[in-house]
């Protein structure tokens, strides 16, 4: 009845295992589409899960993880090893698992008798952490970053993920081995008032990354990573131009529904301050004026150049451009 919080499926695709806000655990098969087995190891929200042949790891709320017999759920172990959240459990070798928990520590277990090999502290607090082509990949916030580390427990490289706002919520490579790509998401902040009681705000951060695996250099990223601000569609619909306070893009419909192209048009980068302020359009979109502080750039979409640019030296408010392009207030 709990939402479910996590799930994970098996390496040989024929098994998930899930959890909820509860504690509870369990393994479905999905080719009969039915539940093997649901038990409840933990009265706290289950954050993490891994499964080997024998196995199923689950990581809680409550800082423990407890080890599950794949078979039939029953828990053989409990490790008390920490003193925060447990955030990311898995298996580095087929006799090795690991443990990733807010309290700034990473643990390593040798899977035959449960000893613990090892524990690594951080200054950082973890976030996410995934084994990836034989490499495991922990994930810091604040700054957000990558350790990347061998079987052996071997620091490999070390990624930093700027702009250093949201959270990175998932993790992954791409077939060639040449981008790491980081999934981030909002994060809310609580801060306590001089005369009591807290105040929130949320970084509004959402975006998948592509940075080099061997240097880390950022290579781009999918469509918006901020709010959309502003949207104008062309006359016919056969066209959408979206904004964000960092990127322009151009969205273009196929005759098959299923499928849309998008176009970066104009951006203003991450790593810097100025942001997109406003965008509006001529009556047939063939001209497009967005403004960046006190300047409004006017992008020609039928020829797809950027035709002029206008400073106001009254300084930075709004502006229109009349239906047939002539008049800017």
């Amino acid at each position: 009845t709990a939402p479910i919080t996590t799930a994970r499926i098996s390496s040989e695709k024929t098994k998930i295992a899930f959890g909820d806000a509860a504690g509870n655990v369990g393994l479905l098969d999905i080719a009969s589409n039915t539940t093997d087995w649901i038990v409840q190891p933990a009265e706290s929200r289950v954050n993490a899960l891994a499964l080997d042949a024998d196995y199923v790891l689950v990581g809680s709320d409550d800082s423990r993880m407890r080890i599950l017999r794949r078979s039939d759920g029953e828990t053989v172990r409990q490790i008390f090893s920490h003193t925060k959240p447990i955030v990311s459990v898995g298996f580095l070798t087929t006799n090795s698992f690991f443990i990733v928990s807010e309290d700034r520590t990473v643990s390593f277990w040798r899977k035959s008798d449960f000893e613990i090999l090892d524990r690594y502290e951080f200054l950082n607090t973890p976030v996410l952490a995934e084994v990836i082509k034989g490499q495991l990949y922990l994930v810091m916030e604040n700054p957000a970053s990558t350790y990347i580390y061998n079987t052996d427990g071997l620091l490999l490289r070390w990624l930093e993920h700027p702009p250093t706002i949201g959270v990175i919520t998932s993790l992954l490579i791409d077939p060639s081995n040449k981008y790491v790509i980081t999934g981030r998401g909002p994060k809310t902040f609580e801060s306590e008032l001089f005369m009591g009681g807290t105040v929130s705000s949320t970084e509004s951060f959402c975006s998948y990354q592509f940075w080099e695996a061997g240097q880390g250099i950022f290579r781009g990223s999918l469509a918006h990573s901020f709010p959309i601000t502003d949207a104008v569609a062309t006359p016919d619909a056969g066209k959408i131009y979206t904004q964000d306070a960092k990127r322009t893009m151009l969205w273009k419909f196929d005759a098959d529904p299923t499928i849309v192209a998008g176009e970066r048009l104009m951006e203003t980068g991450y790593f810097i301050k100025p942001s997109f302020a406003g965008m509006d359009a001529t009556g047939d979109v063939g001209i497009l004026a967005t403004r960046v502080g006190v300047s409004i750039y006017m992008y020609d979409t039928v020829n797809d150049l950027l035709w002029k640019t206008l400073h106001n030296p009254g300084g930075e408010g709004p502006f229109a451009i009349s239906p047939n392009g002539r008049r800017m207030a």
